[in-house]
Formats: C-alpha cells, structure tokens, sequence
C-alpha cells in the first residue's frame, strides 16, 4: 500500500484499529533526512464527531505524556491535523505477548519458560510502579491505574526490552472523565481482578491482580479464567481458578505463591503495590535465574521468529549454546487438556428477572447489568497498538442485544466428538534403558561455558550504620570459601575489598556490606561460613551457605553412578585449545546422594576423585564469555582405586556442633527476633525472614524453633537442599514436645525416600 501524508508524518501501514482508535507505522523526517518510525494513533473518522469520545482521547494524551520510563511505551506529542485528534508514539518493533504466547505454543513451547515468564512480568511491573507512582504539577499524586493490563498491552521487542502500551482507558486524578467512576467496568474482564469485575473503586492492586493473571498464563499457556463473562464473574470472585502446579509441575511452589498472591481477591492478602511484587520476583529471578537477562528473552525471541528475520534479511545462526539453551526451556511435561466450556448462557439465565426466586434476583439482577455493560464498553474500546499481530474481529451489527442459546461452537476445521468415549488403555511397559558403559569418557567442555560469581544475594547483606566503625572478619575454615569479597556500599558507590580467611578489615561510614565468593574445594550440606562483624562491642554474625557462592545455571552437567568412583582430569595442555580470554580454571560442583554438595576448581594438569555423586556440573569460573573461544577435553574415568575420605575432592562429614542448653518452645514464642519472624512469614514475606533469623543462632541458647522458620522460608523459597539443613538441624535440637516436630519429621523423610 503506497503511504500517504498525515501533517508531518508519513503513513507506511495499518496496524489494526479498535473500537475508538486506529493504529498506523508513519515515518517522522528529521533534520539531514533522518527517519524515526512512530505509531500514530488516531480517532476513527466515523467518530470525529463524538465529543464524549474525544474527550476521553484527550484524557488519554494527558495521561500518557506525562509518563516517561523505559518500560513504558512512550507517548511523543499530541495533536490535531484537519481536525483529527492524534497522538504520536513509540514505535517497539517487536511483538505483544499475545502473539509471542500464540506463537510459543505453535513451536513446542506450550508455556514460557519459567525465568522468561518471571523475567517479562517483572519488567512489566517496573513500568507499572512508575505510572502508579506518578504526581502531577501540584506535587500530588495522579493514583494513576492502567486498568488493562494485558498480554494485548505489554509489548516485547526482539532486542529483549518489555514496555507497557495503551493507558487508553487508565484512570487518574487528572483525567476528570466520568468513565473512571465507581461502579463502571472497563477493560478485559479475563483479566480483570475481582474489585474490578464487581464495578467497585480501584487501585494500584488492580494492575497487580492483572500482572499475576498474564504470568498465570505465561506459566501454564491458559488463563486462569475462560467462558463467557456471566459463568466467569462468580468464578473470579470467589477466586476460584485452577491451581499452576496441577497444569504446570516444573512451576517452582515458591512461584506459584507469589502468583497466588498477587492473585489474591481479599485486597488485604494481595501485594499491596507494583513494587511490592515485583521485589517478589526479583527475589526468586535471583535465586533461581541469577544471571537472566534481557539477552535470553531475545534469544527466545529470535527463535520464535526465525523465519520472519530471515525474510527480512535479519537473520542469524543461533550457536550450539544458544540450541542447548532452547532445549533446556522445552517444556517438560504435556499440555494440559483444557476443560471444555459449558454453553454460553443457561436456561435459567434466561429466564426472566421478575420470574426467578426472589432471593438471587438483586445478584442475578447485579452480575446481568454487569454483563452488559462489560459486552458494550469491550465493543468499544480495543487494542491501541498490535504489532504485526491479527485485527481485532469486526463489531457485532447494529440493532437489539439478544441474548439465545447457541448451539454446539463448530470451528473451522475441527470437528467435535458428540460425546467422548472414555478408553482404559493398558499401561505401558517400561522401556529397558541402554546400558551406558561409562569407564573412560571424554567431555568436551567449550569455553563459552561458564559458572559466574554471584554478587551478594540478599542473604549475602548486612546494613551497617553510616557513621560507625565496623570490624568486619571472616572466621569460617579455608576450604569452604575461595576467592572471597567484599561489597560495601556508600552514598558514592559500590567497592570491592578481598578477604583473606581470619583476616580482620576496618571500615567506617558504608551503609552496607554484601559476600560475593566462590565454593571452596568442600562445600557439606550442613556447614556455614560466617562473617563476623563487631560494632561497639556487639557481634553480629552474617551466615553464607557456600553454595551460593557461584551460579551454575550454564555449567555442562553430566549424570553419575553414585555408587562408583569418578576420576575428573583435565589436560595439561589445556591453555593451548582455549582463547586468551579464557580463565584457566576449571570449577566443577557434584550433588551427592544425600543431598549435600561437593565442590572445588581444577588447573592444566590437575585430577580431583568424586564419590557418591549424583550428578556433575563442570564450567569456566567467567563473568564474561563473549571472548572466549575454543573446546577442552576433560577425562572422567572410573576410578581404580577406592575413594577415601580424605581424597581431594570428597566430601568428608564433620561432627555435628557442640550445642549448649535448649530454649523451649513456649519460652521461644516469647522472643522479639521469633514473634517477627513469625509475622513476616504470615505476610508471605518470606527472603526476609532470612536476614530477620540469622541473629537468632548466637543466641545464649539453641532455639529450634528459629532452625524451623528457615527451612520453611527455604521451602517456600523453591529451596528444597537448603530447608533439608534447616530441618535436620532442627530435629536433633528439638523436644518431642514442640508442635512442629512430626511435620517436620514427615517432611524430612518424605525427601530422604
């Protein structure tokens, strides 16, 4: 379609039209022949005319202009051009979620994958929190709700970036619109939360309800709600959908969680603000996805849409890292059956009002106007801008709101079995696995394969008062740490400082200190290392599990025979096959059967023995692998002779503590540090009861139930191994009294099985 002139843009395509508005790519000509493609959008021709609807458009621009932030599709000017109203925005070349979802499920990936869905959600939130946020001219604060939030509305682009689009129908205190009064239901009502759904007064919590219902979605690759608005509404009320982990098992119960509670319908159990959830988020994406970035979104992306870039002349090769990582983020279980809707509206919905028993007739009465209103408004208002995606379809015709019974849906191409027949098919046998004979193996280990140090997780952190004197000391044995750091922070910045195991630093106006480290050559379940810090005479002790010290997310893991011997080597030569930016160290992690790990770093030339291993993870210790280049072959061969305890790399057990007299149950109850801890687990602020219990264990005596709360924030946190410490320690320090011990005590076994 040739373009055509509108002011002083240049109209290049259509991109769909809603039921206000339509969306068009244009060029903006700058100074020297410069081209900016922006999204022009502007009213309807048919509804020029319409001055409550140009109001509302008005509105809008007031709104939009007003916001600036990088996860915001951006609102550039405002105007009018032979008298049609238009507004100049951010062109984000890319696709809506919508169409990625859509997409995703045609090329195997039913769900996102976990720290994508995380990742995307979250960086929706960052630009939600800022038009939340928002204050007028006056100082005020705008109370500025999008009210749609949407995977239509959150725009992602093949450079990886996440914005908001469309606060068409956003309410703010600077609008003045009658639309944003109470008991007006505007939006997408799969999605909206259930204050919302009832036409009552919003806020902030409403976009939140909205952000947890796309992530619902992302997770399981359905919405938590689907039907016609009269059978959906008392569902959504009562919140009353289908948990994740029954359609998605590889969903971690510390993400489904968060998810229910920014589902929550009491407003009192939900995150109260965008911040809130998404410190929730950013928590678990630490934790579980630490070096996730908004490069793997693009790799996605990039995948996804592979022959469109190459239509385009914009395509690429994806490397075997980036193949390896796709194939890690395939969904490992089915897609899970969607239950089949009921019709449309039942024979006593459509029965008159005045004719049903009277006392449902002001509910039904209620959910009916609602119903209507909804169906009218969505006519009404659409998608502001879908990028490449499908038009919206045409509005229903003119005339009369009927509502009938419709018959069976028959969709194009799909025809429906008049009744299913249920079929109890024998089970399958198990197919015998190949014997793997594993005696001598090579592995080779490319050098973009990498485990990176961590920056201080937030169990890694300890405020410290900006005027005081601190004695800061690490006192745990050599062999767990290596490599170990410290970060302090000050109002002028972040300084790393190296610490040498039971060296003592002084330091004097930082706010904060945080570990970044790295595993030692042993790293046992039930050992911690401890930094002890000394402020006028009083001690605080900051726990690191050494297991944190190192992300092995993109470390090669390779599955051992716990019941034999290994023998790990890498080649003396090994300098010579890899770039020169390529650190020479080769980190490598075991898990072993009972859960603890064992970990430790090889150079050219040097052989470690594993024994009892589940598993082995293998990487080059590198923040950055864009300059690495080359392939090692490493030898893991089984070994001839017995591992001992002693051997290099084995994982010796340790006698458990000397503990001092026991603190009882009702007498723990009584302590400040427990009754917070207590609270902030009630409030589902669970990476805070952490921090909040670590002082507990200097303590004059032991207080098992601190041990409890930290195996059940780590449980809650999707940290199986970790709770497992927490709670073995607990059962050998705890009465046969205390209410906890035989949950525990199930829990344990449970795991051990």
């Amino acid at each position: 379609m040739a373009s055509k002139r509108f002011g002083k843009y240049e109209l290049v395509r259509s991109l769909g039209h809603g039921g206000m508005a339509e969306a068009w790519l244009a060029h903006a000509k700058g100074a020297a022949g410069v081209v900016k493609p922006v999204v022009i959008k502007k009213v309807l021709p048919e509804l020029a005319a319409q001055n409550e609807l140009i109001e509302a458009f008005i509105a809008e621009a007031r709104i939009s202009t007003t916001l600036s932030h990088g996860n915001i599709a951006q609102v550039f000017e405002f105007g009018e051009v032979a008298g049609e109203y238009y507004l100049a925005m951010e062109w984000v070349n890319g696709k809506s979620l919508a169409h990625v979802l859509t997409r995703a499920d045609k090329k195997g990936f039913w769900h996102l994958p976990i720290p994508v869905a995380a990742y995307i959600a979250a960086e929706t939130l960052k630009g939600l929190h800022h038009a939340h946020t928002r204050k007028g001219a006056d100082g005020r604060p705008l109370h500025l709700v999008h009210r749609d939030v949407t995977p239509d509305n959150i725009l992602l682009s093949f450079e990886g970036e996440v914005k908001v689009a469309d606060f068409g129908i956003a309410k703010a205190r600077l609008a003045g619109r009658k639309e944003t009064q109470v008991g007006v239901v505007k939006g997408k009502f799969l999605y909206f939360s259930p204050e919302q759904a009832t036409g009552k007064q919003v806020d902030a919590r409403a976009d939140v309800y909205a952000v947890g219902a796309s992530l619902y979605q992302m997770l399981t690759g359905q919405l938590a709600f689907e039907g016609p608005f009269m059978q959906v509404m008392p569902k959504l009320v009562a919140g009353d959908y289908q948990p994740i982990r029954e359609l998605n098992p590889d969903v971690p119960e510390a993400l489904e969680a968060i998810v229910d509670r920014a589902m929550a319908k009491d407003l009192s159990t939900r995150y109260r603000s965008a911040q809130q959830l998404l410190e929730a988020l950013t928590t678990f994406l630490s934790e579980n996805a630490p070096s996730f970035s908004a490069e793997r979104l693009k790799l996605l992306l990039d995948f996804l849409y592979e022959a469109e870039h190459e239509a385009d002349g914009e395509g690429r090769l994806l490397d075997e890292a980036e193949r390896d990582q796709l194939a890690a983020w395939k969904p490992t279980s089915k897609k899970p059956k969607k239950k089949l809707a009921s019709p449309d509206v039942t024979q006593a919905e459509l029965q008159p009002v005045a004719d049903r028993p009277a006392k449902s007739g002001a509910s039904a009465l209620r959910f009916v106007a609602i119903g209507v209103v909804s169906l009218v408004l969505l006519a009404a208002v659409g998608v502001t801008v879908k990028l490449l995606n499908t038009d919206p379809p045409p509005p229903p015709p003119d005339g009369a709101l009927t509502i009938k019974l419709p018959p069976p849906p028959k969709l194009p191409g799909r025809v429906l079995p008049e009744e299913p027949k249920v079929v109890v098919a024998p089970p399958d046998e198990p197919k015998p696995q190949p014997v793997v004979d594993d005696t001598h193996r090579t592995l080779k280990l490319m050098a973009d394969t990498h485990v990176v140090s961590r920056r201080p997780a937030r169990t890694h952190w300890k405020a410290l008062e900006d005027d005081g004197t601190w004695r800061v000391s690490l006192i745990e044995p050599a062999p767990m740490l290596a490599n170990v750091q410290l970060e302090f922070e000050d109002a002028s910045g972040k300084q790393l400082v190296p610490i040498a195991n039971g060296e003592t630093l002084q330091v004097k106006g930082k706010r904060s200190v945080g570990v970044i480290c790295e595993p030692g050559a042993r790293v046992e379940g039930e050992q911690m290392a401890v930094l002890l810090l000394n402020h006028n005479g009083s001690n605080q002790r900051l726990r690191i599990d050494p297991r944190q010290c190192a992300d092995f997310e993109q470390a090669k893991r390779i599955e051992l025979d716990h019941e034999k011997t290994y023998q790990l080597s890498v080649p003396a030569d090994a300098s010579a096959q890899l770039g020169e930016g390529v650190p020479l160290v080769v980190t490598w992690r075991v898990r072993l059967k009972d859960g603890a790990f064992s970990a430790g770093s090889l150079k050219p030339g040097g052989t470690t023995l594993v024994s009892g291993a589940v598993f082995l993870e293998l990487g080059f210790l590198d923040q950055s692998v864009s300059d690495n280049a080359g392939t090692v072959e490493l030898k893991l061969d089984v070994a001839t002779v017995d591992a001992t305890a002693n051997a290099p790399g084995s994982v010796a057990r340790v006698g458990k503590e000397k503990l001092g007299p026991v603190m009882s149950y009702t007498e723990s109850l009584a302590l400040p540090l427990v009754q917070r801890c207590r609270a902030l687990m009630q409030n589902g602020r669970f990476p805070e009861v952490l921090g909040a219990v670590a002082p507990c264990f200097k303590e004059p005596k032991v207080v098992p139930e601190c041990y409890r709360l930290e195996g059940e924030a780590y449980v809650r946190l999707d940290q199986r191994e970790r709770a497992l410490v927490s709670y073995r320690r607990f059962l050998e320090v705890a009465g046969d009294d205390h209410p906890s011990r035989r949950t525990v005590t199930e829990y344990v076994n449970a795991r051990e099985q």
